[in-house]
């Protein structure tokens, strides 16, 4: 193959300046040189640069030129162009003169978001327990029939007639008729999720909880001051469980109540 006919001997370019813009994805970092002369541009291209040339061969009026041990020739002629002259000492980077367009910063629009609604959807992801709530008696009853090394786990608010207790460690106990929930400070049902289904931390930070924590319902949450979780112990319970207006259990009913949180621990 004559060598004046191959699209890589390409090594000079002679086009229009209004057509540099054809070069634009080989600004940078290309080795392409260019000297201009008034409404034209003359550009070197170093060897190999076959993309570039494959570029300029759509713009019209583009003349190629081709260099061998002879001398210089217009892409398949085989009579040296006498009318085409390179001057390195006047050449200048691609980068130098083809720059980006200057560019107009906007505002966004004017128009507020719409703010996302917190509800929460069923999700059939596993997720670990870390806390619940239950009734005062239901707590009372499971501690009674417990070790004290189980319950010194725990921590947790009481209130009149409901429980909510959180395990420093492992997870809480398998308690009858409890309410589980899975998260650290925005406590979720078990069997939900979130949605808009964002990170714990920015729920959060949205609820402006601070270090207080909530559990998370489907008309909102409710708020539980961090002052309020305190460490249990077997008589706490039982003092806030007297205090309700609630009576003891009698011995075998409290058996019996173990026996079926004993149940419920061993299915959960």
């Amino acid at each position: 193959m004559d060598p004046c006919d191959d699209l890589k001997s390409v090594r000079l370019a002679r086009f229009a300046y209004d057509d540099l813009a054809a070069l634009a994805d080989f600004r940078v970092d290309s080795g392409i040189r260019v000297v201009v002369s008034g409404d034209r541009v003359l550009a070197r291209l170093p060897q190999g640069a076959s993309e570039a040339v494959e570029r300029l061969l759509a713009v019209r009026g583009v003349e190629l030129f081709v260099e061998n041990h002879a001398g210089r020739y217009r892409l398949g002629d085989r009579i040296p162009a006498f009318d085409i002259d390179w001057n390195e000492d006047h050449s200048i980077p691609l980068d130098q003169v083809l720059i980006p367009g200057f560019v107009r910063a906007e505002l966004p629009a004017s128009t507020e978001p719409e703010p996302a609604a917190f509800r929460l959807v069923p999700c059939a992801e596993s997720m670990s327990t870390s806390a619940l709530t239950c009734s005062l008696d239901n707590l009372a009853a499971w501690a009674d029939g417990s070790p004290t090394v189980a319950i010194e786990r725990l921590r947790g608010a009481l209130s009149r007639r409901t429980a909510f207790v959180v395990a420093t460690v492992g997870k809480p106990p398998a308690i009858v008729d409890a309410e589980r929930y899975w998260g650290e400070r925005l406590f979720i049902p078990l069997g939900s999720r979130p949605e808009p289904n964002f990170h714990e931390d920015i729920l959060v930070s949205l609820l402006n909880l601070g270090d207080d924590r909530a559990i998370a319902c489907a008309v909102g949450f409710e708020r539980i001051p961090s002052s309020a979780i305190r460490p249990l112990t077997r008589a706490s319970i039982r003092l806030a469980r007297d205090a309700s207006g609630s009576k003891s259990i009698p011995r075998e009913s409290r058996r019996e109540k173990s026996r079926e949180q004993g149940a419920e621990s061993e299915r959960t």
